[in-house]
């Protein structure tokens, strides 16, 4: 499952993604066989873009059954001058023939602004969409709408003050808030999010940190702190970007690339993690990337 959500503001739109893979574990080694290891453990750990890029114009997100979202994407990578109306035609087919067990919102920001909402086999046109899990959908109404959130304030560098957040903003904030809740395990804690300006989509820039996982001993296990970095905290850079989501983590010293890269025909159109060891600014170099922000170790 997974807790995706898109919005207008005036001549913008948001898109809010959850990027956790679930995976039920009779089908764990299944999945492991044919993606390989690595391959599994990227995946499970930095996830997966439900919120994908088209060509700058076009955003489409998905949530429900990854083969569902890969056989969408394929049909859009394989049709270069794709229409808009045409992918939304093709993530209805995939709702109707998969008896509703994926969702879809495809936006456009081409000539104007359009959200269309794909779900319960019904294809339609609305300002705001939310699709995947409803227990995290009736958490962010409860947040978003609640007395404290008018309480909630950014600081203005111009102005050197706080400041009410807008619209965007408590959206922003709530959506994240809903994450960082855990109170649907098939949603991840971290988000991905795009937004449009000047009629173009990017992925919004951000530096962050992942904060180390708990860690529950058997009876008769040795301690140990963390089998390895993902297991324990890092920092990283998201950059700003208009194609692929791409982002540098400091403590690997590793640039990570969410693109089509595995050779297994169901996933093999999906944006997953590729690693690239190396220096921040070779990862910059070799990517397109715009200025790396210094992080800190935590």
């Amino acid at each position: 499952m997974s807790f995706i959500l898109a919005r207008k503001y005036g001549d913008r739109i948001r898109i809010f993604a959850d990027k956790k893979m679930t995976v039920d574990p009779k089908d764990e080694a299944f999945l492991i066989k044919n993606i390989g290891v690595e391959n599994y453990r990227k995946i499970k750990s930095l996830g997966v873009v439900k919120n994908v890029i088209i060509n700058q114009n076009i955003c489409v997100s998905s949530a429900g059954i990854l083969e569902d979202f890969n056989e969408l994407l394929k049909y859009i990578d394989g049709n270069e001058n794709i229409l808009f109306d045409d992918i939304c035609k093709k993530a209805l087919e995939i709702n109707i023939n998969s008896n509703n067990r994926t969702d879809f919102i495809i936006c456009t920001v081409k000539d104007e602004c359009r959200i269309i909402q794909i779900k319960d086999y019904e294809q339609s046109e609305t300002d705001s969409s939310w699709i995947g899990s409803s227990k995290c959908f009736n958490k962010f109404q409860s947040i978003r709408f609640s007395d404290d959130m008018s309480k909630q304030t950014i600081y203005d560098c111009e102005s050197k003050k706080e400041i009410p957040l807008d619209a965007e903003g408590i959206d922003s904030f709530s959506f994240s808030k809903v994450l960082k809740s855990n109170i649907d395990d098939t949603v991840g804690e971290e988000s991905i999010n795009c937004a449009s300006s000047n009629n173009r989509f990017y992925y919004i820039d951000k530096l962050s940190t992942s904060i180390s996982k708990p860690r529950v001993l058997k009876q008769g296990q040795s301690l140990s702190l963390y089998d390895d970095l993902f297991d324990g905290g890092y920092t990283y850079y998201v950059y700003r970007s208009s194609d692929n989501y791409k982002l540098y983590i400091e403590q690997l010293k590793c640039g990570v690339e969410y693109c089509p890269h595995i050779n297994y025909v169901k996933y093999d159109h999906l944006r997953i993690p590729k690693f690239e060891y190396c220096d921040a600014a070779d990862f910059e170099k070799n990517h397109n990337c715009g200025d790396y922000l210094i992080t800190m170790n935590i």
